[in-house]
């Protein structure tokens, strides 16, 4: 997956009453690594954010990879975040306070990160002075190929675990499918035209539930 395009992010936003703007702003003196980063200073007192969906349909495994830090003068009730959204909910990955030196966050995310078009990450900082900044660097998110997608020649190998949801019908032209792992497979389509169908979980209690729904299915 590309790089996620951090200066093109969305304007601030903040919860509450209405509030001007805080000094989002891109600054060389205090990037991670001698280019820049994205810098937020006095929100007023209040939680403001950006954020940006990137899609990750027709990937798995998905990681997020991020630099963070803040000015070290934070009161109590501010803090710096970092957050991604599953297409319901927003899930809290970085919640710190005074953290004077960049860290590494990086970690494959839930699998609910993958194959999401309503993916989105949200950068948030709450602090209430002139001299009081939240800055991210290096922000990256990478994925594996997901299986969900059928190359149109061939075998079709899915790995249960890309929890794949079929909406667009498949001709497997002859060809067998495989859907072996831990996870689910869902269809509201039909896959039509195979040569042999082969589900298998990696043991008795690890399996691959596989669903038909809305008149979809192996056909």
């Amino acid at each position: 997956m590309p790089r996620w395009p951090l200066f093109g992010a969305k304007p601030c936003r903040f919860t509450g009453s209405s509030h001007p703007c805080p000094l989002w702003s891109a600054r060389h003196a205090d990037s991670h690594q001698a280019v820049q980063s994205l810098s937020a200073k006095n929100t007023g007192g209040i939680f403001a954010w950006n954020e940006i969906n990137v899609s990750t349909q027709n990937y798995s495994n998905v990681s997020l990879s991020i630099y963070y830090k803040d000015s070290n003068n934070f009161e109590v009730g501010e803090f710096l975040s970092v957050d991604w959204y599953n297409g319901t909910t927003w899930i809290n990955e970085v919640n710190v306070s005074n953290v004077a030196t960049y860290t590494l966050f990086n970690q494959t995310l839930s699998t609910n990160a993958a194959n999401n078009s309503n993916f989105k990450i949200r950068l948030g900082c709450k602090n209430n002075a002139a001299n009081e900044f939240c800055y991210w660097d290096n922000v990256q998110i990478t994925g594996q190929t997901s299986t969900c997608t059928y190359s149109g020649s061939g075998n079709w190998l899915v790995s249960c675990s890309d929890n794949c949801l079929i909406t667009s019908n498949v001709n497997l032209l002859g060809n067998n499918i495989s859907i072996t792992g831990t996870g689910t497979f869902s269809t509201t389509a039909n896959i039509t035209n195979f040569k042999q169908l082969f589900i298998a979980g990696t043991s008795s209690t690890n399996r691959c539930q596989v669903y038909c729904s809305g008149g979809g299915c192996f056909k």
